[in-house]
């Protein structure tokens, strides 16, 4: 019995809202800052300075991933998969391409999970960090009351 309590814990863990939202914004930021970074790396043509320019909203698309609104995933989900299906502003390197394509794709799947929590009108309550809240708050009410 505790097994599967604890297994059920460890996954739920894992799905966490929060910590995928986390992860995708790491890796768009990192998309982000390779795309403005290759500036200095390859020949500045007009792709590439596309490409860059997309690399900078990569990058605000980023800030928005760290903060706990829903448009980021949303957008998230939606313009990445699209840049790569359409093929805007490719990089000139196929292997950093292939990667950046790999990138965009693992972060609008990482969103998927985050935008259906969001969904669900008690979205507030059901993230983890407000639950460990109102754990410690509770914890500190019992111990308040103990010592009283």
């Amino acid at each position: 019995m505790g097994a599967s309590t604890e297994s059920r814990a460890r996954a739920d863990s894992d799905l966490d809202p929060l910590k995928l939202r986390n992860l995708a914004a790491v890796l768009v930021t990192l998309s982000g800052a390779g795309q403005c970074f290759s500036l200095w790396l390859l020949p500045t043509t007009e792709t590439l300075l596309a490409t860059a320019l997309l690399g900078s909203l990569y990058l605000l698309l980023a800030l928005g991933l760290f903060g706990i609104g829903r448009l980021a995933p949303l957008l998230a989900v939606s313009i990445l998969p699209l840049r790569s299906w359409f093929g805007v502003a490719p990089l000139d390197i196929p292997a950093w391409e292939f990667l950046r394509i790999a990138g965009d794709a693992t972060a609008a799947l990482l969103c998927l999970p985050v935008l259906w929590a969001s969904l669900d009108h008690r979205h507030r309550e059901i993230e983890p960090a407000d639950r460990r809240r109102k754990r410690r708050r509770r914890k500190r009410a019992g111990r308040a009351a103990k010592s009283a």
